[in-house]
């Protein structure tokens, strides 16, 4: 009797939207040379993989480039996404993601060279780093850009890759880059553990 009650008043109450802004990379500087001095032994290509956790909703990466020997550029993009997302989250429901005048006040530092940041599903991330012709997620990639910010809705689990390239000849570029998924789980109160549980 004393679990079907308890069973009763589980149901009664309303479940919590649990939102979070996850790191996928902490913010990294790629430097990339020129391609003449890649054909020379420097490389003008990288790739970053992302592995997407559960409850994924949608995320986000930030980049900014700078000449090389320049200090690095501070992206925040984990902090203004976590500011964000504690404005946007209703205390019940399903959430589905930040609405794009949220996503529209992030905040990225001015860059000054521009460079290609393409998403790679594994197969063409293997063609485009061996330089090879390749195909990409052309609404999900920044192109001719010294920076964005961008949001990747569409693809939410496993792996992906950011793929940059400097196309310039001969200047290197130093690439700031910063990625942080959403996650978004409908949990009922009763199974939420307080950090000094046993």
């Amino acid at each position: 009797m004393a679990l079907n009650q308890l069973s009763a008043q589980q149901v009664a109450t309303p479940l919590k939207t649990i939102v979070k802004a996850y790191p996928l990379i902490q913010q990294m500087n790629k430097k990339l040379n020129g391609t003449i001095n890649a054909a020379l032994g420097g490389i003008s290509r990288t790739l970053i993989p992302i592995t997407l956790p559960a409850f994924t909703i949608e995320w986000n990466y930030s980049f900014s480039t700078s000449r090389d020997g320049s200090a690095a550029k501070n992206l925040q993009l984990a902090s203004q996404l976590a500011i964000l997302v504690s404005k946007a989250v209703p205390g019940a429901g399903i959430f589905t993601g930040l609405s794009e005048s949220a996503l529209s006040s992030i905040i990225t530092p001015s860059g000054s060279i521009p460079v290609n940041v393409y998403l790679l599903d594994p197969n063409n991330a293997n063609a485009f780093i061996n330089n090879r012709q390749f195909n990409y997620y052309a609404q999900n990639s920044a192109t001719n850009a010294t920076q964005a910010a961008m949001t990747v809705r569409d693809l939410t689990t496993g792996t992906w890759y950011l793929a940059i390239e400097n196309y310039s000849a001969r200047s290197a570029v130093l690439v700031d880059i910063e990625a942080v998924a959403i996650q978004s789980m409908v949990v009922h109160p009763s199974s939420m553990k307080k950090h000094n549980d046993q």
